[in-house]
């Protein structure tokens, strides 16, 4: 049997451990029973928002929950090759999906912006979800290397240049909440993996002009922001679907109207099962449902500080940087889906992790938690 001392990433598999290594952690457990909870919930929730949606474009009511149930799959297995993959395997992936996933972005942002029309398959995957996700994983694969002079430092300016310009096509493309994600993500993956403090505040003041400068230069998106937060036009489609959500949370209560039983989702809501998911959630289970979703949303976050946490001790970066990167951007994600229901955003395309009808971005969540199993089954079976 190997020595603690002598084991690696990939010693740590189902076969190379013994009993007692099994027994020393309850935390791989729990993530897959947190895991399980959200992923049947939302996927009833979802069933509940998307289906007078599927059958006003003429489908079968069950169509946005069978394309989940599908993509669902595919992450289950994608997510059993992510565990029994060595390491070195993994990070070659990262270096290979990253330069495709911004390739994707640039693709997204020309047809966005030029309004070109899409076919159905391009409009449901989403490349801003694909490229927070490979950012979070080509982070934590090369900053550690560059950092132990394995990789040279020009790796930092790519990343950091490349992260940039896709904040700003984000921004011209009107997917403002994702450009404010992927920046959040992008300063705490600067943070964990070391940048000095000036380097960090100079890249946010720098981002932020820009962002705003940018922002000034849309007119649609400031007048989304006006109808949106001082409802000066209540004639406008923004102006009259966020009334229509707030009258949703409002009519839910604190204990809501009942499992499908929601009245807003029926054609009042544009994006009821996707952007605005939030808002038949607390019409049909109310805020107290909506707060026990988040508390699970919470101690999935929790499991990922203390993944990351365990990590750092015993020096291994990669599943530091992104257990914490990972488990940030599903929590996230979902206030700023909340804080879009809510008016305080202006509408843009984000989408509740695990709850909003799209498969692919149901696929992207699912692999996300594959990734973190599989980083807490590592650092959970010493026990501490």
């Amino acid at each position: 049997m190997i020595e603690r001392e002598e084991m690696n990433y990939d010693d740590f598999t189902l076969r190379d451990v013994n009993r007692d290594e099994l027994s020393g952690s309850l935390a791989p457990f729990t993530l897959v029973v947190v895991t399980l909870f959200l992923s049947g919930t939302g996927l009833l929730v979802s069933y509940s928002s998307s289906y007078d949606v599927a059958i006003s474009k003429g489908l079968q009511h069950y169509y946005y929950l069978l394309e989940m149930v599908t993509f669902g799959a595919l992450a289950l297995i994608t997510g059993v090759l992510v565990f029994f993959t060595k390491r070195k395997r993994l990070e070659k992936c990262a270096y290979v999906f990253y330069p495709i996933s911004l390739l994707l972005m640039l693709v997204e942002s020309y047809i966005a912006i030029n309004g070109k029309e899409v076919a159905p398959l391009f409009e449901r995957l989403n490349a801003s979800d694909i490229l927070i996700f490979t950012t979070v994983w080509i982070v934590a694969t090369a900053f550690p290397k560059i950092r132990n002079r394995e990789r040279r430092g020009w790796w930092y300016l790519l990343i950091t240049l490349a992260g940039t310009i896709s904040i700003f096509l984000m921004v011209l493309s009107g997917k403002y909440t994702y450009a404010i994600l992927y920046f959040l993500t992008l300063v705490v993956l600067f943070k964990l993996s070391h940048f000095g403090f000036r380097f960090i505040l100079f890249y946010s003041l720098f981002t932020i002009t820009i962002f705003a400068f940018l922002f000034l230069l849309i007119p649609s998106a400031l007048e989304s922001v006006f109808n949106r937060l001082m409802f000066l036009d209540g004639n406008s489609a923004d102006a009259e679907r966020i009334i229509n959500s707030l009258n949703a949370v409002r009519e839910g209560g604190f204990l809501g109207k009942g499992f499908g039983n929601g009245y807003y989702k029926l054609s009042l809501i544009d994006g009821v099962e996707g952007d605005y998911v939030s808002a038949n959630i607390i019409e049909e289970l109310g805020i107290l449902g909506a707060l026990l979703i988040f508390l699970l949303f919470m101690f999935l976050f929790i499991l990922g500080m203390r993944t990351s946490n365990r990590a750092l001790e015993s020096g291994d970066e990669f599943v530091m940087i992104a257990s914490y990167g990972f488990t940030f951007v599903i929590l996230f994600k979902a206030i700023l889906s909340c804080f879009v229901t809510l008016g305080l955003f202006p509408s843009s395309g984000i989408s509740m992790p695990f709850f909003s009808a799209n498969g692919f971005e149901f696929y992207i969540t699912i692999l996300e938690c594959a990734f973190l199993y599989r980083f807490t089954h590592i650092t959970g079976r010493s026990g501490k």
